[in-house]
């Protein structure tokens, strides 16, 4: 991951491309995996230009958002694959929570974010209650399921903006994504506070 990020970034300045951007993921805010780490390492690598790269004309950007509604390997094509195959999910908590968005809006994010230089780019995201979907489908269309325990690094919350790097953080000009920059923005004024302590899916959830 990392390394195909640092060469499709050299590619992308070697080729005088006007934007190139990463596509990263929730995972990689406050790391709880080797994948999400790598992750982290690579959006971070992307947008960062040396001594050299500065000088050039190619806007470098990290989208990171959480999860795209029906694409391969979500919750929804699971849950799909269950009710049909008759077998059982596992929820690994009660209170686990998720941020959504659809492939339009991940599409959206991808256009408007890359006329930024050096910037993670962060959508305004709800997020929902993965109990609350499953019982829609357990009502609606038979889902079966049970609770079980965390796994292993499994996060019940996602984070897009980990405390730490609340202070960096800013409103874009359209106002439906944030900004987050490897520095603090120039004045006082451009840094957006959030009411919470990190911008998190338990914050942002919508209602069953």
């Amino acid at each position: 991951i990392a390394m195909g990020a640092v060469n499709s970034k050299h590619v992308a300045i070697e080729n005088q491309f006007d934007a190139a951007t990463f596509i990263s993921s929730d995972k990689s805010r406050a790391a709880t995996t080797i994948y999400g780490s790598l992750k982290y390492f690579a959006g971070e690598q992307f947008i960062f230009k040396n001594n050299h790269e500065r000088f050039c004309n190619t806007n470098l950007s990290t989208m990171i958002y959480g999860n795209v509604l029906n694409s391969t390997g979500s919750i929804i094509p699971m849950i799909w694959k269950s009710i049909n195959s008759n077998t059982e999910l596992t929820l690994f908590s009660k209170e686990m929570t998720r941020f959504i968005i659809d492939v339009d809006q991940a599409i959206d994010l991808i256009f408007k974010g890359i006329s930024y230089d050096q910037a993670s780019i962060i959508p305004k995201s709800k997020s929902l209650k993965i109990l609350d979907l499953l019982e829609i489908y357990k009502e609606n269309f038979n889902l079966k399921f049970n609770i079980g325990y965390p796994r292993i690094g499994e996060k019940i919350h996602e984070v897009l903006v980990t405390k730490e790097e609340m202070s960096r953080l800013s409103n874009s000009d359209c106002g439906t994504f944030y900004i987050l920059k490897p520095c603090r923005p120039k004045f006082e004024s451009d840094c957006t506070y959030l009411r919470q302590e990190n911008y998190s899916s338990k914050d942002c959830l919508i209602s069953k």
